[in-house]
Parts: structure tokens; sequence; C-alpha cells
């Protein structure tokens, strides 16, 4: 804004520069042209080392909880979300939405990486995961254990997390003796539970 508003009061001046005229009027003019150049290389350059980010937002749209934070914080090793989708109208916009929330986590955990593999030109990535060749599909993988989920959320993503690092757990239910059925839905049926 600075630069544009100095080229507009001295635009002469800054004509002169460019065609390699100077003079001592034209020097002048361009003295804020040259400290906002040089302010710029710094920033960006600066940038590199020490990342800012500011969410400005009333809602805090762009920024974790603190308990997801402390969640992606504690993987010391790589832990890789990965996305294969099948080319259509809709998985564009789905993989940005995708790569705007594992952003998150990432500026929180550099461990944390993002793939995206199309599977229809690596079909040897469906099969890895199971899937078909039309199939798309998002999991995060740490180790041997992987996950699937299915929403983009923060507490969905964040669930995820926690249930990779705890590992895989097994629940037994005892039967025969009068238990509530698992296969039931009505009445006292344990089918939800079974399910989740």
């Amino acid at each position: 804004v600075c630069l544009l508003v100095s080229v507009g009061l001295d635009w002469k001046g800054y004509s002169e520069v460019f065609r390699l005229r100077f003079t001592r009027k034209s020097i002048h003019a361009s003295r804020p042209f040259l400290i906002m150049a040089v302010v710029l290389i710094v920033l960006n350059f600066l940038v590199n080392f020490f990342p800012l980010k500011l969410d400005l937002s009333s809602e805090r749209l762009h920024t974790l909880s603190p308990f997801s934070k402390k969640v992606a914080k504690s993987f010391t090793d790589t832990l890789e979300f990965v996305y294969l989708y099948a080319p259509d109208s809709e998985s564009r916009e789905a993989e940005i939405n995708i790569h705007s929330a594992i952003k998150k986590y990432q500026d929180e955990n550099t461990h944390i990486k993002y793939s995206k593999y199309n599977v229809i030109q690596q079909p040897e990535m469906a099969q890895k995961f199971n899937l078909n060749t039309q199939e798309q599909a998002l999991f995060v993988v740490h180790k041997d254990h992987r996950e699937r989920f299915y929403k983009t959320d923060e507490n969905s993503i964040t669930q995820a997390l926690l249930r990779i690092s705890k590992g895989r757990k097994t629940i037994f239910f005892s039967v025969g003796h009068g238990e509530a059925s698992l296969e039931e839905t009505k009445g006292n049926g344990l089918s939800s539970l079974k399910k989740e």
C-alpha cells in the first residue's frame, strides 16, 4: 500500500527510475520503493524460520483446541494421513477440505505427513488399503496401524489419532446366560454398541 501511494504521488520520479535516468529527484522518489523491497525480502526470508499463524476469526475456525494440539504433538515419529481418491467432480473439492483440515495438525507437529493417491493411476495403493478402484477413503497410518475415518472435522480427526495411538482394543461379550442380544436393535439390544 505504501509503495502504491508513493508511486501515485510521484509517478514521474518513478518513471525516470525505470527508464534509468538517475537524477537527484528520481533517487529520492525511489527510496520508498527500495526500502519496501528490502523489507519484503527480509520478511519472506524470516517467515521460513519463524512461522507465525494468527487466527482472527471469532469462532477460531483455523485453530485446534488445546486437547487436539496435545494429541497432535504426542507423536514423536512419522504419522501419515493418506487420501485415496478416484478423480471425479467432487474429489478435488474433497481434497481441498481434507488438506485444509490436516494442515492444522501439521502446523503442530512436523512428524505429521499428508499424501494423496489416485487409485486409478495407482491401483496398488487401492489394493494395499483394501479398496476398489472407484472408492475414496481417508486413512491415518502410524507404524503398523491404520485407521479409516469418514469426517474431516476436528473431533473426527482427533478421535482417529487417539485410536491409532492406543492401538486397537478387543471387547469380549459373554452370551448364553440371558445377556442382552448383540444383534437386537430394539429394547435392550446392544447392536449399536457392537457396531461402535
